[in-house]
Parts: C-alpha cells; structure tokens; sequence
C-alpha cells in the first residue's frame, strides 16, 4: 500500500487519507526521501534540502501532511544512512553492488563521512 497517495490517486486501491495504513504511510514518505536522495542509473541524488522542499510540497497531495511534518523535525544525522547487507557468500559487508565494494549514504551533501 506504500504507493498509495493521501489525496487517493494512488494504487493499487486508490485509498485516501487514513483508509491508508499507518505503516504504508510511514514507508512512503521515507522511501520517497531515500529514492530522492540516493543515486539511479537515469539521474545523480538529490540534496537533503531539495529532497525535503519535495516532501514538503507534497504533503496533503502525495503524502500524509502529519507524518512529512515529523519527518522534517528529524536531526540531520537521523537521515544519513549506510546500507550494509550480507553478500552471497554469507559474509555481511557494505553493500556490494555488481561485484563493487561501495558504501551507499543518503544525502551526501550533510552526512558526515
């Protein structure tokens, strides 16, 4: 349900405001924030800023206005992130992606490294 939107034009129910489930709600604004501010093959990351403005601007549409408002209260520190995950051979490591050793952070522009 973390695709559905606030305003209902979402899916795959077209649910709206609080007929979506509170954890849905929760992964959607964060997983919005992450998907802004990590790296895609089509485009480089976000600033933390700029993602932001855009959950801002999307609260009441896209995202439930509560939950983007305690969001944005978040210390910066609570958003940078390192993604560690274990690799085939059961070993756990920082991610590996296509056989490359990286780190991925959110928000490189205010996580301390």
């Amino acid at each position: 349900h973390h695709h559905e939107r606030w305003d209902g034009a979402g899916y795959p129910e077209r649910l709206a405001r609080e007929h979506i489930p509170l954890g849905a709600r929760i992964i959607a604004v964060a997983d919005a924030y992450h998907a802004m501010t990590s790296d895609r093959p089509y485009r480089t990351a976000l600033s933390r800023a700029r993602a932001l403005q855009v959950l801002e601007q999307e609260a009441g549409k896209q995202f439930d206005p509560e939950l983007v408002r305690l969001f944005l209260q978040l210390p910066e520190d609570a958003l940078c992130d390192t993604i560690e995950l274990e690799d085939s051979g059961g070993n756990h490591d920082e991610h590996r992606a296509y056989g490359e050793h990286r780190t991925r952070r959110a928000a490189p522009d205010t996580c301390p490294q």
